[in-house]
């Protein structure tokens, strides 16, 4: 099954939380399948790439597409934690469990870049200012000496919290939908 196939399946886990956040996820896992893309190409022929302009100004977009991909996908997350809060009693406790830590993953790269400040549970380790870098998993930012979170790793527990939660909705466990 390819990347966007499971962010579409995955999808459909949101209808628990939010009617319309179906959509949401599936821009977030169309983007996320494009930046993958686009970071594999730029890393193929990286030593040509970083010195060419329009390369640099491809990476630069690719930059900020991560970026706002980070944004939309903290806002996505915390409105999943918030209604797990809002009906706790509906919700299995190792979903909740598993959003609130994603949660917290996803605060301390967005309280950098939106904020230009450390996240609260990170003052004293951590930059008022997230770096951004390229590694071999794409996108990074470093918010510490020694910590740097990738775009690709946050979408990639995103992506599984949404699968996770999917199995755990029996309504949904045996579902094909016709959208993928």
């Amino acid at each position: 099954m390819s990347r966007i196939e499971r962010w579409v399946r995955a999808s459909f886990a949101t209808v628990r939380f939010e009617q319309v956040m179906c959509m949401t996820i599936q821009s977030l896992g169309r983007l996320d399948a494009s930046l993958i893309e686009g970071d594999d190409l730029f890393l193929a022929d990286f030593e040509s790439n970083r010195t060419s302009i329009n390369e640099i100004l491809k990476f630069n977009d690719r930059f900020t597409m991560s970026y706002l991909w980070v944004l939309g996908g903290y806002e996505v997350v915390r409105t999943i934690c918030q209604r797990i809060k809002d009906n706790r009693d509906d919700i299995p406790h190792e979903i909740a469990v598993k959003f609130e830590s994603l949660k917290k993953e996803f605060n301390r790269l967005r309280v950098p870049l939106a904020k230009m400040e450390a996240a609260s549970a990170h003052k004293s380790t951590d930059s008022h200012f997230a770096y951004p870098v390229i590694n071999a998993r794409g996108i990074a930012w470093q918010v510490s000496q020694d910590v740097f979170i990738t775009r690709l790793d946050l979408s990639d527990q995103l992506l599984e919290a949404l699968e996770f939660a999917r199995g755990k909705d029996p309504n949904l466990k045996n579902v094909e939908e016709p959208y993928a």
